[in-house]
């Protein structure tokens, strides 16, 4: 518990920071737009999970799942094109078949990015963004289980389109580790 709290702490102090970034490059002119913009958004996804199995004669039962995720970020203004970004996702859970049990190892995740917008047209940006992961793994039946990882840096890559003046439609792919992969699709709306 006490790692959910520290890693929400990181991503508080970077949305924060955010601001402050916000409010000092206003004050050298170096924002294109007046103001930033805060965002939330959530997302639906198919989920690649290939846990080490540590047993031997042990195996990954099923290594896809559905999951969410639920984030907030806001548009740092400068040059329009960055964005700072918190998010809480699930997962889902990976089958292990040890040999004598038979469980799942879930996977929940707490992170903040940077995420960069280009402009393709004026109704399609792609997207990348860098940031920091931090994984939670939990298994039922007595799964034995070591978190070789626990935070990592991550990346990702997707497009957005926007729906009207609030709302937009974002598909993008992310790559936690070699073992954690996910391709979701969602909503973020624009205050």
């Amino acid at each position: 518990m006490k790692k959910i709290y520290k890693t929400f702490t990181v991503i508080i102090t970077a949305v924060a920071m955010s601001v402050g970034i916000v409010n000092s490059a206003s004050a050298a002119n170096a924002i294109t737009n007046s103001n930033g913009k805060l965002y939330i958004g959530g997302s639906l996804g198919f989920n690649k999970l290939k846990p080490r199995v540590l047993t031997p004669g042990g195996r990954v039962t099923d290594d896809t799942s559905t999951g969410g995720k639920i984030y907030v970020g806001y548009d740092v203004g400068i040059k329009e094109f960055w964005n700072i970004e918190g998010f809480y996702a699930d997962l889902g859970s990976a089958g292990i078949d040890t040999g004598t049990v038979q469980g799942d190892i879930d996977y929940q995740i707490l992170g903040v990015n940077i995420l960069y917008k280009k402009p393709f047209t004026n109704r399609f940006k792609g997207i990348a963004k860098l940031g920091y992961a931090d994984v939670s793994n939990d298994a039922n039946n007595n799964i034995n289980y070591r978190q070789v990882e626990n935070g990592d840096i991550f990346f990702g890559l997707g497009a957005e389109v926007p729906l009207n003046n609030h709302l937009n439609v974002r598909g993008e792919y992310e790559y936690f580790d070699k073992d954690i992969k996910m391709l979701s699709l969602g909503l973020n709306y624009h205050f």
